[in-house]
């Protein structure tokens, strides 16, 4: 065998190489991408279930403040349910309503963006992939090319 056959030989496995590399890389970004995604959902439903509970707690707590400030009403001999322990009553029930509303819409954002992270982990994954599998078929055209080349100078040769 001679060594332009030797060379065209290298040059051939080294492109084979290369090529499968990048592929088992594209394929890498890919599933990387796809397991960090499955991490980002998961912690997202995580995050719903957590805002369930702590919504549910709320609301009993809810309950009982507006109980105890009631009570207290009761106590001071305030006229329930007329005037101004009405007042007291709907500014206390509106504040904790806010405080649950704003509790629930901050657990959903954290969700939402966990979510479009993964969404996004997913996309990179898939660009990254598909850039590799580009770059592959440029190595494969580069080595057809070297192989090309140098077959061509040992048939002038001959």
């Amino acid at each position: 065998m001679s060594f332009v056959a030797i060379a065209i030989t290298a040059t051939v496995v080294g492109t084979a190489v290369n090529i499968y590399g990048q592929q088992k890389a594209a394929s890498a970004a890919e599933d990387a991408a796809e397991y960090n995604a499955k991490i980002q959902e998961s912690e997202a439903s995580q995050k719903e279930l957590e805002d369930h509970e702590t919504t549910k707690r709320m609301r009993d707590e809810k309950r009982r403040a507006k109980a105890q400030a009631f009570a207290k009403l009761a106590v001071s001999g305030a006229a329930l349910g007329e005037g101004s322990s009405v007042d007291v009553m709907e500014v206390l029930d509106a504040r904790l309503e806010t405080q649950i509303q704003d509790s629930a819409r901050s657990a959903q954002l954290h969700s939402r963006a966990l979510r479009q992270g993964a969404s996004m982990s997913r996309y990179s994954g898939s660009q990254q992939a598909a850039a590799l599998r580009i770059q592959s078929y440029g190595t494969l055209l580069d080595g057809v090319s070297k192989a090309a080349t140098m077959t061509a100078g040992y048939n002038d040769k001959k």
